[in-house]
């Protein structure tokens, strides 16, 4: 299974349509918030492939869901923006929150991240539009015979 993974957008869904194009298919996206309308227009656009989302900081959803626990193809994935877990003073919140995930899938920061945590393993895509320090980046995440794969690319 290959997942494309993204963050911080903030209204500005140009460079996903591009990573998309980019990548080929896949088979699920998963948007970490910042702009969760974002999302929604991706699947506009992208109607055959399932999205998974939560809100951020900026999104002011209305019954949005800040943290979710998915799961994909046998294995549990915790989506968070990471703004409520305090993800810009260190890991331990979201390391607490996800501990029962196999990988924690944060953004907030617009920093890509990859690393542990409390025993959790953890992912940050960094910003697809708006990145601190490098160039625009998302994530593709593979599931193959029970492990995951995470990649960080550049546009």
């Amino acid at each position: 299974m290959k997942i494309a993974v993204f963050s911080d957008s903030h209204g500005r869904i140009h460079n996903c349509l591009s990573a998309l194009e980019s990548i080929g298919d896949v088979d699920h996206i998963l948007h970490l918030g910042d702009s969760a309308a974002d999302a929604e227009d991706i699947g506009i656009v992208y109607p055959e492939i399932p999205i998974t989302y939560v809100c951020g900081n900026s999104d002011f959803c209305a019954g949005g869901a800040y943290e979710k626990m998915i799961e994909l193809s046998g294995m549990r994935l915790f989506l968070c923006h990471g703004h409520t877990l305090g993800v810009k003073n260190g890991f331990s919140e979201l390391a607490r929150a996800a501990q029962s995930a196999d990988i924690a899938l944060f953004g907030h920061t617009h920093e890509i991240y990859s690393g542990e945590a409390d025993g959790v393993r953890l992912f940050n895509p960094g910003s697809i539009c708006l990145p601190a320090s490098t160039a625009p980046s998302f994530g593709i995440l593979t599931i193959e015979n029970g492990q995951i794969f995470a990649e960080h690319k550049f546009l």
